[in-house]
């Protein structure tokens, strides 16, 4: 139930990782909650407007356009936010010159650790927070938003079991 794996990380590892990291936590509560509270008070403008207002059913556009807003803004943003993700990893790998350093992985059934020249770390799983595996990558999230990326490719079928088997055991699922 140990595993060990070096690799020389890539632009496109850490462009997948921003992608899937990106998705899981627009995917979260924290995320929801918040496309609620704005969809929740942009129509509740909108029924205070057209309270306040006489006039609104004569040019009801500005009733609907908030409405709709308040619905398919967030999601509408959401989208064009993500279109950029590829392009921050990008210039992210290109600009931090230790994102391009080999890194080390180690699991255990205590923890998992990852070494590099520039940085080490050690996670016992139960201090995770959670994990998710997307596009072909595992993310071990240390708190709601920030992940440690583990690229799935570079993992042999019995280290994948191994790692699936430990993380079930040990770590909640999240996203």
């Amino acid at each position: 139930m140990a595993g060990e794996v070096t690799y020389q990380p890539t632009e496109a590892d850490y462009i997948a990782a921003a992608k899937a990291s990106f998705r899981a936590q627009i995917r979260g509560p924290r995320a929801l909650r918040g496309w609620a509270i704005i969809a929740a008070a942009l129509t509740g403008f909108a029924v205070y407007t057209a309270w306040r207002n006489p006039y609104w059913t004569e040019d009801p556009f500005g009733v609907v356009f908030l409405v709709i807003w308040g619905v398919f803004g967030p999601p509408l943003l959401a989208g064009i936010s993500y279109l950029f993700v590829a392009r921050r990893g990008q210039r992210r790998f290109r600009q931090q010159k230790t994102l391009r350093q080999p890194i080390s992985w180690r699991w255990t059934s205590d923890g998992i650790s990852y070494d590099r020249e520039s940085a080490k770390g050690y996670q016992n799983w139960a201090d995770l927070y959670g994990w998710a595996k997307r596009n072909a990558t595992y993310l071990f999230f240390v708190n709601e938003q920030a992940a440690l990326p583990l690229p799935e490719r570079i993992l042999s079928a019995e280290q994948i079991a191994d790692l699936d088997k430990l993380l079930l055991m040990h770590v909640p699922r999240r996203r």
